[in-house]
């Protein structure tokens, strides 16, 4: 997202109707004003409950056959921009976004614009259509496998953009390192340093959260980090030397550990 916004093929001001429009959103509700922005954020308004029952719309998700019409179809309970919760909705709608702003799925946008410059080519990430046949394999506690379900296009294409994505430990820290290099990468800026800062602060008064990065303190310390479903991790503390970001322990074990994985 950060770099389709470098190139100007995208802002994060963006309404999401903008690049929304092959799907059917009440344009009279409050959720008129939701912005990518909020998306990153989390900070949507949507109802979501991210792991519950089977009656929320997480578990229902992989149930419907078009994600972003489930997602969308929602209810819009709080104003945009005044609350966060975590929702990996949110993150699913960045892919026809992506699709919209720059005409290659998220996959092959980051193929071209982000893992060739860091060479990151060992690597799988699937489509949203593929959560059954590829994907799911018992990590989400109750679920079932439909005996059928047969997924639309052009949503069936769409890359899962809140989940799906294997790769090795080596090349998180690649990504890790590109943050510690404030977006350089052997010497090309394959990231904007503004995107960085940007990213890594807090926003709507949310401290919990900046754009996909989740924000917090240790020892008094503010640090960001990523996390996955499995807690695989990419943390960056700030130190009492400064204000420079240092790899913790869990970064540097990666790298020395996986260097032949």
């Amino acid at each position: 997202m950060g770099i389709a916004v470098d190139k100007g093929l995208i802002s994060q001001n963006d309404s999401i109707y903008k690049h929304l429009k092959n799907y059917t959103i009440n344009s009279t509700s409050t959720a008129r004003g939701i912005t990518v922005e909020h998306l990153i954020t989390m900070t949507s308004g949507y109802k979501w409950v991210e792991m519950g029952g089977r009656q929320t719309a997480n578990f229902m998700l992989p149930y419907s056959q078009d994600w972003i019409e489930h997602i969308l179809s929602q209810p819009h309970i709080l104003p945009v921009g005044t609350k966060y919760n975590y929702s990996t909705g949110n993150t699913l709608l960045l892919a026809p976004i992506i699709k919209n702003a720059t005409g290659k799925q998220m996959s092959e946008f980051a193929q071209e614009n982000l893992f060739t410059p860091l060479a990151i080519t060992n690597y799988k990430w699937y489509a949203q259509s593929e959560f059954w046949t590829k994907q799911e394999g018992g990590e989400i506690p109750n679920v079932e496998k439909p005996a059928a379900i047969e997924y639309k296009k052009p949503f069936a294409d769409l890359t899962n953009t809140g989940s799906g994505l294997l790769m090795r430990p080596r090349d998180m820290c690649k990504i890790g390192q590109l943050y510690l290099n404030k977006g350089k990468w052997n010497g090309e800026q394959v990231l904007s340093e503004d995107w960085i800062t940007a990213s890594t602060q807090p926003h709507f008064n949310n401290k919990e959260y900046g754009y996909h990065w989740r924000l917090g303190t240790f020892e008094g310390y503010p640090y960001y980090y990523t996390t996955g479903f499995g807690v695989q991790r990419i943390v960056f503390p700030y130190t009492k030397y400064g204000n420079s970001a240092y790899p913790t322990t869990l970064y540097y074990y990666a790298k020395r550990q996986c260097v032949n994985q």
